[in-house]
């Protein structure tokens, strides 16, 4: 039951980060009127911006790091063609979902209420909890002993830096462009839209207009570049696969959100 619920949260989990963001946009025009105690302070507002932008850094870096062909945004729970057990996997099995983790807590802070930020992340920790657990499932159907032994020496959410094994090379940065843009323009925009909210239930003012096409301006930028390189990186010579002395483990997998 438990593989199941994890292939389907995986399979929503767009549609429920959604959600969970609109409750959070709503919520934050609401409950700053109601419960004056709750406010998170003008430091801790700072700090939960610097937070989600670590989400989305951790999530470039990963993707850097690992080979070719993994660590995407995958729609098929799973689809693992290897085991990937250096750079960012050598420190936790599911550094993806951490990394989410992270940006997901920094959200929940900028929307100024810690009855807002407090249950986003358990309802994180739920939703990309299930889906660690299913991978795990089936990465130890998929590839047996290997994985049991990986998973015996990496945690699955908190990094050992003793554990570290350097990446056999790193990705070239079209190709990190091209696959972690969305990840910058939602993390980018969810933020902007909960400040917004946040304000407008504090103190009844919105964002200027001008402000709002700033930002979509930046996203359809950000996005048509992407593209770009990406068409351009599909023109070009395929990359040799990267070898190793050890099986590295390729995971178009569901280590992402």
């Amino acid at each position: 039951m438990g593989g199941v619920t994890g292939h389907l949260l995986f399979r929503w989990r767009g549609p429920i980060s959604a959600l969970v963001v609109g409750g959070v946009v709503g919520a934050a025009i609401v409950l700053p009127g109601l419960d004056a105690g709750a406010v998170v302070p003008p430091l801790g507002l700072a700090v939960g911006r610097w937070l989600a932008a670590a989400g989305v850094a951790l999530r470039i870096l990963i993707v850097a790091t690992a080979l070719p062909g993994t660590s995407g945004r995958e729609r098929t729970p799973f689809a693992t063609a290897a085991l990937n057990q250096a750079g960012a996997y050598s420190l936790l099995r599911h550094p993806l979902y951490l990394a989410n983790l992270v940006a997901w807590l920094g959200v929940g802070i900028t929307s100024g209420s810690w009855w807002i930020a407090l249950p986003a992340v358990v309802i994180g920790c739920i939703l990309y909890g299930s889906i660690a657990r299913a991978e795990d499932h089936h990465l130890a159907n998929r590839f047996g002993e290997a994985h049991r032994a990986w998973a015996e020496r990496t945690p699955a959410f908190i990094p050992r830096p003793d554990r570290w094994r350097r990446p056999a090379a790193w990705a070239p940065w079209p190709e990190v462009v091209r696959r972690e843009y969305a990840s910058v323009v939602v993390v980018s925009v969810t933020v902007f839209l909960v400040e917004s909210a946040r304000e407008l239930g504090r103190h009844g003012k919105g964002p200027a207009l001008g402000v709002v096409a700033a930002v979509l301006a930046g996203s359809v930028v950000l996005s048509l570049t992407a593209r770009t390189l990406g068409r351009s990186r599909a023109r070009g010579p395929t990359p040799a696969a990267i070898t190793s002395p050890t099986p590295l483990a390729v995971r178009d997998d569901g280590t992402i959100s």
